[in-house]
């Protein structure tokens, strides 16, 4: 084991050529019940699991090409990107990606939030000059 490194890292388990990989079973027991336990993603499978990113996604991979997990949902960031997918373990149909939105939906979407928040401003501002003491004194 490399020092410095996690001893529960995928990468740190012994490793045989003619046997393929050899994981802690304590390890595979974690990721397990946790999947089986909720809905998850793979980030919150390694935190979880306190292993890289890299070995919960290779874990999870494995898991989806034999039919044991399955995506139920696609979270996406406040921009619009699909960032992740989230799993759910049991033998179902994936949900279907959603498409990509266009340029233009997403520069509309941008100047819909530029423009409430330059209103939002604005109105802050026009309240903080209502109530001044200056302007308070003059009445």
């Amino acid at each position: 084991m490399k020092t410095g490194m996690h001893p529960n890292s995928l990468s740190n388990l012994t490793r045989s050529p003619r046997k393929g990989n050899r994981y802690s079973y304590s390890l595979l027991a974690r990721m397990t019940r946790r999947m089986m336990s909720q809905k998850f993603t793979i980030t919150m499978l390694a935190k979880y699991a306190d292993i890289s990113w890299g070995g919960a996604s290779s874990w999870t991979k494995a898991l989806h090409s034999q039919k044991c997990i399955h995506i139920i949902e696609y979270l996406r960031s406040p921009s619009g990107r699909t960032t992740e997918r989230v799993y759910q373990w049991g033998v179902g149909d994936d949900v279907q990606r959603p498409e990509k939105s266009s340029k233009s939906a997403t520069q509309a979407r941008y100047r819909a939030r530029k423009k409430t928040l330059e209103f939002a401003m604005e109105k802050i501002a026009r309240r903080s000059l209502q109530n001044s003491p200056a302007k308070q004194s003059q009445l």
